[in-house]
């Protein structure tokens, strides 16, 4: 856990392109925190590496970049129309008039989309041509339109389409997050936007099924709750499509910041130094009465 990229679902070969070789890769990546003395064993002490990972992970300083308010923003609204189609589908197609074993085969079908994409998604992040963050918003907004379409699908072939293409398409955003992350916020964040990424997704998952639950008992039909865990998951598409333009205004106004401060402690330290010589120049001699 003390590695950056110890999060990183992409080939390491694409985060040490400014290295000379693995050695000094690896050497770059390691992050150890200050730990209590060895000798130290209370009960404190057994825990501080515990404590230095966890408060990494969860150090909530990153909410002043707007890049990652929007990733967040983006999983959650996903998350929370992520799980609809797993609890809900079987019961829709009985609606429909097919059988229990078939309903239930399209949750395994699926999965099986699900992981297929997944390795699909692993094997594309690594290619030098691919474009991890578009794919990823891509396959929110595919995922989320075909969800919102479930009620208008009355054939069992249709609800397996929408099966492959909602499997394939929430494959990529799970898969290519930590890519994305690096992407956007760089490698020395990972640890800390990964950790805050999956305590919000973890809390969007509790609240997602009840509340397409709650829609139903309300309305007695799945139309509003698959329509509405779809508009979810395609606005976090649709919201993070200009994402990388935002990162890159706010990694200018750092650099301009920085170069401000630079500039500012530059000129203080010349003023004291041009201070400190005037007041160690010694007065030069009067030689008009010799």
């Amino acid at each position: 856990m003390y590695r950056k990229d110890i999060f990183y679902s992409g080939s390491v070969t694409n985060l040490k392109s400014s290295q000379t070789n693995m050695s000094s890769y690896a050497a770059s990546m390691l992050s150890i925190p200050d730990l209590p003395d060895e000798d130290d064993n209370s009960c404190c002490a057994a825990f501080a590496p515990v404590k230095a990972i966890l408060g990494e992970m969860f150090d909530f300083k990153l909410f002043r970049s707007i890049t990652f308010v929007l990733m967040c923003t983006c999983s959650i609204l996903a998350m929370t129309g992520f799980f609809t189609p797993f609890v809900y589908m079987t019961d829709v197609a009985v609606r429909r008039g097919v059988s229990p074993s078939s309903a239930a085969f399209l949750i395994a079908f699926l999965g099986i989309f699900n992981t297929i994409g997944r390795v699909v998604a692993g094997w594309v992040s690594d290619q030098s041509w691919a474009d991890c963050l578009l794919i990823h918003n891509v396959a929110l907004v595919a995922a989320g339109v075909s969800t919102c379409l479930v009620p208008f699908m009355t054939q069992y072939w249709m609800l397996m389409v929408f099966c492959a293409v909602f499997g394939t398409g929430i494959a990529c955003f799970i898969s290519l997050r930590s890519i994305v992350l690096v992407e956007l916020l760089g490698i020395e964040n990972l640890t800390n936007s990964f950790g805050l990424l999956l305590l919000f997704q973890g809390i969007a998952s509790l609240m997602g099924s009840p509340i397409a639950g709650m829609i139903f008992d309300y309305t007695q039909s799945y139309t509003a709750s698959f329509m509405t865990s779809g508009a979810l998951i395609a606005i976090a598409g649709i919201m993070v499509l200009p994402i990388r333009y935002v990162a890159a205004w706010e990694r200018r106004r750092e650099e301009r910041t920085m170069q401000r401060e630079q500039a500012a402690a530059a000129e203080f330290e010349a003023r004291m130094k041009a201070i400190d010589d005037s007041e160690n120049e010694e007065p030069e001699e009067d030689t008009s009465m010799m």
